[in-house]
């Protein structure tokens, strides 16, 4: 039976929420706030997740060689390699196997990373759902689940321009969108709900443990956020309990499938000794602070002005908490320029405004509810914007642009464009300064290397060079074997199919995954490899000249230089392969300058390091290479003299012999 107008106007008035702006903001019966939510934020992460997977390859302007670099652990997985076991990172495993999965659906490497953010993106979004339906209201709910999926989803590095499409360190990104969610949990359910005692913690063991098998440095705060959510919210001490023991229980089932654990902490030992700088004092949340002013003015705003209205020590131990986890973990993603974890904090101040004005009405609740709420769209309004336009670009790019034909097939899904300004402008492969294509000038580019540290190749000079390395392998006729590059990466398994080299390194970026001081030893590097190559364009001039200073040696004794091209030398094995080292070398592989290494190395394979080169490396490897090869046939003709002297001494006619 239908109501009567008035029977509605009662029960709408009664709906009005006691809070600002009054009869425009209702309180919608459950089911209506549910869908409210749930549907926006569903639809548009199947969005998302088609603009990633419909075009089947990827676009990006900025750091092409850091997606070659998960192609290449798709190719390792793909193989049967387990990182922490048969190569060495200090990320989690998850940051092979998504990659892996998105190859193994799509057999591309171009189209497995976006193919594995839209798994990822699918798989986060129920988490999300469930979290900001239990804790916000929609109209904070709404922009922010959004963010969240925009900062999944889109190939971004935060707070950079909508032109610098990139899926490097993809995995910051993933780590932030998951801490924002776990961080969402200090807030009480809303709507005087009990406590979700067992929903509560099946979702912060989930949160958990993927940031913990993604990236160790996201997985300390979110520990740290177990060990004080009972400060935060006094009631879910036993969701916090229960949690902590489903991550435990993860982390044993993980250990009996894979072994890996005691290698994840070797690994990421050997990483901090080899990047000092990253471990910096106490002082770091004071100095990003000032390095992100319009972040920590908007948390300081909205932040203080809750601890103001609610006068709790808790409220202000969660902002101090957020602020200290989001300063210190951008000191490791050192190409980030934003802060995303403050929005957690934002969407908390306004919240719990928000609560406290749903009391008797007063006009200062009032507007610092407000205030808040206008903090949370001050920090939003950018990013959302700046993502939404760069998701687009990438598949509207991705799905129209074609790689040239003469780039090796396995590389043809990484679509490459260049960033001018706001524009993106779509690059061919072939776009290497003239002095490169012109050969003997090629020294004069290398030279410009020497004096920048993060001077790289553009992503479609770069897909060039790795088309020409392939072509000196295949024309010289070498057959698939382990390869080892002298530059920060080595796309030449993944790019040939060939056999991917096991106990290094996943990528040699200096003073971060190796050093001067720290490194692995040579017979681990080149001991059991049969071709080197040695770029004359390196993606950094850093990279190549220390490898060169601590491998060289060992090259010059070991390989001869088959193959020399203007972009690439080839160097081929001449001595005996050494035995292939033990999955567990990298705990050993370098330690501190003081400690010498126990283990005798065979004497087939020691060496010492060769001096640093100077000037054009390759020119100088080749000379020496050379000089070394005249002095042996020199010796060999005084020993033939001296030879037929002796005959001459007894008498007896030397025999020529050819």
């Amino acid at each position: 039976m239908p109501m009567s107008q008035t029977e509605v106007g009662v029960l709408a008035a009664q709906s009005v929420h006691a809070s600002p702006g009054g009869g425009l903001l209702v309180r919608a019966p459950f089911a209506w706030r549910t869908l409210a939510i749930t549907v926006p934020l569903g639809a548009l992460a199947v969005l998302l997740a088609l603009a990633l997977v419909v075009p089947g390859a990827s676009f990006q302007t900025h750091l092409v060689h850091d997606h070659l670099i998960f192609a290449d652990l798709a190719h390792r997985v793909a193989n049967g390699a387990v990182q922490h076991l048969d190569f060495h990172s200090p990320l989690g495993i998850l940051t092979a196997l998504l990659p892996a999965w998105g190859y193994h659906l799509t057999g591309t490497y171009g189209a497995a990373l976006p193919t594995a953010h839209a798994l990822f993106l699918l798989g986060l979004t129920p988490v999300l759902l469930y979290v900001v339906q239990t804790r916000l209201r929609w109209f904070i709910a709404l922009p922010l689940g959004a963010y969240v999926l925009l900062l999944v989803a889109t190939p971004l590095l935060p707070g950079h321009a909508v032109s610098v499409l990139t899926w490097a360190m993809w995995y910051n990104r993933l780590g932030w969108a998951v801490l924002i969610v776990l961080l969402l949990l200090a807030l009480p359910p809303n709507r005087e709900r009990q406590p979700l005692i067992l929903g509560d913690a099946l979702v912060a063991a989930v949160l958990v443990g993927i940031l913990f098998y993604t990236k160790i440095t996201f997985a300390l705060f979110a520990l740290a956020f177990l060990l004080l959510w009972p400060l935060f919210d006094p009631r879910a001490r036993r969701s916090a309990l229960l949690a902590g023991g489903l991550v435990l229980l993860f982390g044993a089932g993980v250990e009996l499938l894979w072994p890996i654990h005691r290698g994840y902490v070797e690994d990421i030992a050997f990483a901090i000794r080899a990047s000092p700088q990253v471990t910096s004092g106490v002082l770091q949340p004071v100095k990003q602070a000032l390095r992100f002013p319009t972040e920590t003015a908007l948390l300081l705003l909205g932040g203080s002005i809750l601890v103001a209205r609610g006068r709790s020590w808790r409220d202000a131990l969660l902002l101090l908490f957020i602020f200290v986890a989001a300063t210190m973990i951008v000191v490791q993603n050192t190409d980030d320029r934003a802060l995303p974890l403050v929005v957690a904090g934002l969407a908390f101040a306004a919240e719990r405004l928000w609560r406290l004005s749903a009391g008797p009405r007063d006009g200062r609740r009032d507007s610092a509810a407000l205030v808040a709420l206008t903090c949370l769209a001050l920090f939003l309004v950018q990013p959302l914007l700046h993502n939404a336009i760069a998701i687009t670009t990438h598949a509207w790019h991705a799905s129209r642009i074609q790689q040239a034909s003469d780039l090796p097939d396995a590389l043809r899904g990484f679509q490459v464009g260049t960033a001018k300004g706001p524009r993106v402008i779509a690059d061919t492969p072939d776009l290497l300064p003239e002095a490169a294509r012109a050969g003997p000038a090629a020294a004069v580019v290398t030279s410009l290397f020497s004096d920048h540290q993060r001077w790289y190749l553009s992503g479609s000079e770069y897909l060039f060079t790795i088309g020409q390395a392939v072509a000196e392998l295949q024309d010289s006729g070498v057959a698939a074997q382990e390869t080892f590059v002298f530059d920060a990466i080595n796309p030449i398994p993944m790019t040939l199919g060939w056999p991917s080299q096991n106990g290094v390194l996943f990528a040699y970026h200096v003073n971060r995954q190796f050093s001067r001081e720290v490194h692995q030893p040579v017979e681990t590097v080149l001991g059991h490899i049969g071709v080197a190559l040695v770029p004359k364009f390196p993606l950094g001039s850093h990279e190549k000249e220390l490898l060169l200073e601590l491998y060289s040696g060992y090259l010059r004794q070991n390989f001869r230089l088959a193959r020399e091209s203007a972009y690439w030398e080839v160097w081929q094995r001449t001595s005996r392969v050494a035995v292939a080292p033990e999955p567990t070398v990298l705990a050993q592989a370098n330690q501190p300058p003081a400690v010498k290494p126990q283990p005798a190395k065979p004497p087939a394979v020691r060496s010492t390091p060769a001096p640093p080169a100077k000037g054009n490396d390759a020119d100088t490897l080749l000379r020496e290479a050379t000089e070394f090869q005249e002095q042996k046939i020199d010796k060999a003709a005084e020993d033939v003299q001296d030879l037929n002297e002796r005959r001459k001494a007894l008498q007896e006619p030397p025999r020529h012999d050819n």
